[in-house]
């Protein structure tokens, strides 16, 4: 049996914590505070919620996250499914963007946030930014006047995330920054936010025509 690395195991126990979590919780609370919803059975329910326009269930008391047709996915997301619903304050959106920079403990961290998000907005992205646009379409994402191109993705229905990139010029190659809603701390952490990138970037690259 192969032997799992300390990044696996770390994942394996942050799902776990999560879990425990979670079912010591309310979850007519925790459905009211994520805007996700509640359906109870005769003994047990589960969560519904949208991540990147696609359907999930968070059966109770166990826990558990698999999608529509009822398969589980990557680990990673589930934690990620789960820390939302954790998480989830239920303040209202603020309409108001804010870099990464702003998260608490986001200035310290924006090396590594520009490293494996960034770089990979401008890998998939930067030469051709209208793709952008058109990749973020089928995960329910809508252009804005930002930047000269722009998408904010609805990532969770509280957590809008907007990507937004600078074409290139004759001195400078193309640049790129993420936005989120100043209200981001009220529902994920700081390393949550660079997951929810990463998830992001991944579901965006089978839409890009050229990579």
């Amino acid at each position: 049996m192969k032997k799992k690395s300390t990044q696996e195991e770390a994942v394996e126990l942050a799902f776990s914590s999560a879990q425990e979590k979670l079912r010591n919780m309310d979850p007519e609370e925790v459905a009211k505070r994520s805007a996700s919803e509640w359906r109870k059975g005769n003994e047990e329910g589960y969560l519904e919620l949208t991540f990147l326009s696609r359907r999930y269930r968070v059966g109770l008391p166990e826990a558990e996250v698999r999608d529509e047709a009822r398969e589980e996915p990557p680990l990673v997301r589930r934690v990620l499914i789960l820390h939302y619903l954790i998480g989830s304050q239920g303040e209202e959106l603020a309409s108001r963007w804010i870099d990464f920079r702003s998260l608490p403990g986001g200035t310290a961290y924006y090396p590594v946030f520009r490293g494996r998000v960034i770089a990979r907005l401008l890998r998939l992205f930067g030469k051709g930014p209208e793709d952008l646009v058109s990749a973020a379409t089928p995960l329910g994402g809508r252009e804005i006047e930002m930047a000269d191109v722009a998408t904010e993705i609805p990532a969770f229905a509280r957590v809008p995330v907007v990507l937004a990139l600078w074409r290139s010029s004759d001195e400078f190659g193309p640049e790129g920054t993420i936005m989120y809603d100043a209200t981001l701390p009220a529902y994920l952490d700081t390393e949550d936010a660079i997951i929810v990138c990463e998830e992001i970037m991944g579901a965006m690259k089978s839409y890009v025509r050229t990579v």
